[in-house]
């Protein structure tokens, strides 16, 4: 299973007291004169325009033999465009106030803009530059893949990531690309940028193209500003015909050696599609289950018997697999215990929630989605997402009702049905004396 490098720049600060609100912000669906259909939100408070777009160029799309080809890519966009070489991009972007930043996922390789208004049409051809000319120079080449060597070699030893390999073997059938991933550094050695070459070359197209943005600019400028962007990208990519993943029948108990003396432990349990009609209901099990400090998880495996340092749960959806997953991270002595207590609470999540339950998940979803609205690079984040989810331009409006329609009578019958504890796949890490004799060890 890939390590998740999860994008971690994408919401940055920029003037956020005077961005609109969630129920204020009014999304535009354009489609530019080159066929490129994006969706826009007109802010003329602060003069600043947010850009995320994204490309079907994760390490899911990557051959399985080079699957880090995906992994060096954003880092190698960034390293000098065009004329440009590392030092003098970067310089550029800084005099001018203007951020580019690229980061991957096993789906998608996703880059954000951010620049003053006034700087619109130079960050504009930066960015036409770092998706057309990326220079690939060799020692920036190099000495991104020397980075990339150093940091998995500091990830394979973690706990983190064994647990996280060892349930994505079980979830993830033999030959699936969700089942590739970087399992040592000496995969890393004979790539060479010939490689991180054609990768771009068959994934970064217009046929795949999400782009949300946000920003001071009327609709014919943006219309404009993206034909300008995506001109000279190909038409159409080389994709993988990448399977859709269905649960394992069966639920498992995973254990992997680490060295470290506390334990990390991953539960992975099915999940739901963004577009499946009961999605809703568990986004909100989900959140009484390990969503916040009176969730299930927290109160009875922290808080009344201090078993974990942390425990929660949340949704992970990706293009081909959904589960409801949970984790936690336990000193080695109390672990086998913590497992016991979490795995119960999925049991208790089938039986149904309460009322009280059910009324903290929907103020928490509704009360903190505006939360998510407070800069321009936010809300370009939030377009980008809601359209690589598959959603209509409304959904901001009709999410709020979609939350308060579900009622208590109808989630626990949900609950009833679809949580299914006996499915569960749970994975350890953590150090050999702390495994009880009748658990078998994955070597």
């Amino acid at each position: 299973m890939t390590f998740k490098k999860f994008l971690t720049a994408m919401v940055m600060a920029c003037c956020a007291w005077s961005t609109p609100s969630a129920a204020q912000v009014s999304v535009a669906a354009l489609t530019s004169g080159s066929g490129i259909t994006f969706w826009f939100a007109e802010d003329h408070s602060v003069p600043v325009l947010s850009l995320v777009m994204s490309f079907r160029a994760g390490s899911a799309e990557a051959p399985a033999e080079k699957v880090a080809v995906a992994s060096m890519l954003p880092d190698i966009l960034l390293e000098g465009a065009g004329d440009l070489d590392t030092k003098a991009f970067h310089e550029r972007l800084q005099t001018l106030g203007i951020t580019i930043s690229a980061g991957s996922d096993d789906d998608r390789l996703t880059i954000l803009m951010r620049t003053p208004l006034t700087q619109l049409s130079e960050a504009t051809k930066l960015l036409h530059l770092v998706l057309t000319q990326p220079r690939f120079d060799e020692d920036a080449f190099e000495r991104v893949k020397a980075a990339l060597i150093q940091s998995t070699e500091n990830i394979l030893q973690t706990p983190d990531w064994k647990a996280a390999d060892a349930l994505g073997t079980a979830l993830y059938p033999k030959g699936h690309p969700y089942a590739a991933g970087i399992r040592s550094v000496e995969e890393l050695r004979p790539l060479n940028s010939r490689d991180v070459k054609h990768f771009m070359k068959d994934h970064m197209a217009k046929d795949d193209l999400k782009i949300g943005i946000c920003g001071d600019l009327t609709p014919e400028a943006v219309l404009q500003l993206v034909d300008t962007l995506t001109k000279d990208l190909p038409e159409k990519g080389s994709y993988k015909k990448v399977e859709d993943v269905s649960f394992p029948a069966k639920g498992q108990d995973l254990f992997t050696l680490s060295t470290q003396p506390q334990s990390v432990v991953l539960f992975s349990h099915p999940g739901l599609r963004y577009d499946h009609p009961d999605y809703i209901k568990l986004v909100l099990l989900s959140y009484a289950l390990g969503g916040g400090f009176e969730s299930y998880l927290m109160q009875e495996v922290r808080e009344k018997r201090g078993l974990a340092y942390g425990a929660n749960a949340g949704l992970h959806v990706m293009a081909h697999s959904a589960t409801l997953s949970a984790s936690l991270q336990s000193d080695g002595k109390t672990a086998d215990e913590a497992i016991t207590v979490t795995k119960g609470q999925f049991e208790r999540l089938k039986k149904g929630i309460t009322q009280a339950d059910l009324e903290r998940a929907k103020n928490y979803l509704i009360g903190s989605f505006p939360l998510q609205f407070t800069s321009s690079s936010d809300i370009a984040s939030v377009l980008h997402t809601y359209q690589v989810q598959g959603r209509t331009p409304d959904y901001l409006q009709k999410r709020e009702g979609l939350i308060n329609r579900v009622t208590l009578a109808e989630i626990n019958a949900f609950a009833e049905h679809f949580i299914r504890p006996d499915l569960l796949i749970t994975s350890v890490s953590g150090s050999k004396h702390q495994l009880t004799p009748q658990k078998k060890e994955k070597p």
